[in-house]
């Protein structure tokens, strides 16, 4: 959360990957949403706007490496953003 936090404070735009089911999603996507209003949750990779500036990717504690890894990819690829992920 710690980090999530930090890179809501210096990206343009944030994205929380998982379900939207999940009370650790939801509440992870409040907290970087309030920081940085360009925030958004995704549970599908479809429903994404275009990007302009630099992209943060995180997800709940439920999801995998390699699903927030797929996103940032398929992010890079559409918006040619920069993606930034740990």
């Amino acid at each position: 959360m710690e980090e999530a936090k930090k890179y809501a404070c210096d990206v343009e735009n944030v994205v929380v990957v998982g379900d939207k089911k999940s009370a650790n999603c939801r509440n992870l996507y409040k907290v970087v949403k309030e920081i940085n209003p360009n925030s958004y949750f995704c549970d599908k990779v479809d429903i994404l706007p275009s990007f302009s500036g630099d992209v943060f990717i995180t997800g709940g504690a439920s999801v995998a490496p390699w699903e927030i890894k797929e996103v940032a990819q398929i992010i890079a690829k559409e918006n040619g953003a920069e993606v930034v992920y740990p």
